[in-house]
C-alpha cells in the first residue's frame, strides 16, 4: 500500500490519500532527519510521487507555517518538475505566496517557467474536437506575481526572466503550428497591441509572458545595451509575429535615434508586415517627425 504513493497508475482512494497526507505532513516536510528520510524512501522507491503524493505535498507546502527551509522548499522543485495529469496544480499557483525571489532565486525562476511553459489541452469545438495550447499558470497569478515578485527585482534579473520568457513564447508557438488545424495565429491576433498603456480587456495567461518579455527587454537598455540589441536583431528577423512586435515596440522605447528607429522600418519593410502594423505606426508616430528628411518620408 505505502508503494502505491509512488506510483502514478494507482488510481488512488481513502486510505491512499489519508496515507499520502500523513507522508507528506509528518515525514516530507518533517524535521531535518525525518525529512531526509523521507527523500531517501522516495529514492528507494524509485523518486517519483504518485499523484496522491503530489497532491499531499503541494498542499503541505501551501500550509507550511512559518518559513520554509531548503529541505521544504526542495520538495516544490520535485512538484513542478513532476507535475502530470490528474494533479491538483492550483498548488503551482499558490506558491508565488510564500516564495523568495531573493532567498532562492533558482526555485523561484523555475517556477515561474514552468508555470510560463505551454500545454495541450482538449477543446470540444464547434463541431469537431480540437487540440489547443494553453500556458500552465493562471492569469490572476501570473500577473500578481509579476507586479509583486519580479517587476520590482528587474535591476537584478531582468536577463534571466527575458530568457524565460522568450523560452516560453516560442515553445507556446511552436506547439500551436504542430497542434492546430489552421494556419491562424490565435496568440498574435488577440493581442492588440505590446505597450503597457494599451487596455487588455480580456487577458489570457500568454498576456502576462508577453508582459514580461516586454518589461525586461525595456529594462535591458538600462542593463546591458549590446545584449538588447542582440535580442531585437534576433526577434525582429523572426517568423513569429508577436516576437517581431515586441521588438518594434523595444525599438521604440529605446535611446536609438529617431532616424535608426525609420531605417530600422525600412529595412525590414515593416509597412508591409501587417502582423507588425500596431507597433510599426506607433514607432513612426513616435519617430518620424524627428527623423532625418529624407528617412522621415516612409
Amino acid at each position: 500500500m505505502f508503494q502505491g504513493l509512488f506510483n502514478r497508475s494507482n488510481a488512488g482512494g481513502d486510505v491512499t490519500d489519508q496515507l499520502a497526507i500523513w507522508f507528506a505532513s509528518v515525514f516530507a516536510v518533517g524535521d531535518e532527519d525525518i525529512s531526509d528520510e523521507a527523500w531517501t524512501v522516495l529514492a528507494e522507491r524509485g523518486g517519483v510521487l504518485g499523484t496522491s503524493a503530489w497532491d499531499a505535498v503541494g498542499r503541505e507546502l501551501h500550509a507550511y507555517n512559518g518559513e520554509r527551509p531548503a529541505r521544504v522548499r526542495r520538495w516544490m522543485q520535485l512538484l513542478i518538475e513532476q507535475e502530470h495529469t490528474g494533479c491538483v496544480t492550483d498548488f503551482l499557483d499558490y506558491a508565488f505566496d510564500w516564495v523568495d525571489l531573493a532567498e532562492d532565486p533558482e526555485l523561484v525562476l523555475d517556477l515561474l517557467a514552468h508555470l510560463m511553459s505551454p500545454k495541450v489541452v482538449a477543446s470540444p469545438g464547434f463541431r469537431t474536437a480540437n487540440l489547443e495550447v494553453e500556458t500552465r499558470g493562471g492569469i490572476h497569478w501570473l500577473d500578481d506575481a509579476w507586479q509583486t515578485v519580479f517587476f520590482p527585482a528587474l535591476d537584478r534579473v531582468a536577463i534571466d526572466i527575458l530568457t524565460v520568457a522568450e523560452g516560453a513564447l516560442r515553445r507556446h508557438f511552436r506547439l500551436q503550428a504542430k497542434v492546430r488545424n489552421s494556419k491562424h495565429d490565435s496568440f498574435n491576433y488577440r493581442r492588440k497591441s505590446i505597450r503597457h498603456d494599451h487596455e487588455h480587456t480580456y487577458r489570457q495567461p500568454i498576456d502576462a509572458i508577453i508582459d514580461a518579455a516586454r518589461d525586461s527587454l525595456d529594462a535591458m537598455w538600462e542593463q546591458d545595451v549590446a545584449y538588447a540589441n542582440l535580442v531585437v536583431s534576433r526577434w525582429i528577423a523572426s517568423p513569429y509575429p508577436l516576437l517581431r512586435r515586441l521588438a518594434v515596440h523595444a525599438v521604440t522605447t529605446s535611446p536609438a535615434t529617431p532616424d535608426f528607429r525609420v531605417a530600422l522600418v525600412l529595412a525590414h519593410a515593416l509597412t508591409t508586415d501587417r502582423a507588425t502594423e500596431p507597433e510599426t505606426f506607433h514607432l513612426l508616430g513616435f519617430a518620424a517627425k524627428d527623423a532625418d528628411s529624407g528617412l522621415g518620408r516612409v
